[in-house]
């Protein structure tokens, strides 16, 4: 009767101790997605923001173009009417 308690009790502390080490992997492989979540937010973060710089750029060469055309186009009317 003694070596089954025995018995008994071993087998619940090595599941115990495998339902830990299972919670352990678990743990470590969410840490470890969620890092790789992190990286992949912060890449898009950076993409984003390059592209949105880009944008400025191209949006702030129009606008210079634009202006340099209306002066020209100001020029010409004052010089020829």
């Amino acid at each position: 009767m003694l070596q089954q308690q025995v018995a008994i009790e071993e087998e619940k502390k090595r599941q115990a101790a495998a339902a830990q080490a299972q919670m352990n992997a678990r743990e470590t492989k969410f840490q470890s997605d969620l890092i790789q979540a992190q990286k992949a937010a912060l890449s898009e973060v950076e993409r984003v923001q390059l592209r949105a710089e880009a944008e400025e750029a191209d949006l702030k060469a129009s606008i210079n173009r634009l202006e340099v055309d209306l002066i020209k186009v100001s020029s010409f009317r004052i010089n020829h009417f």
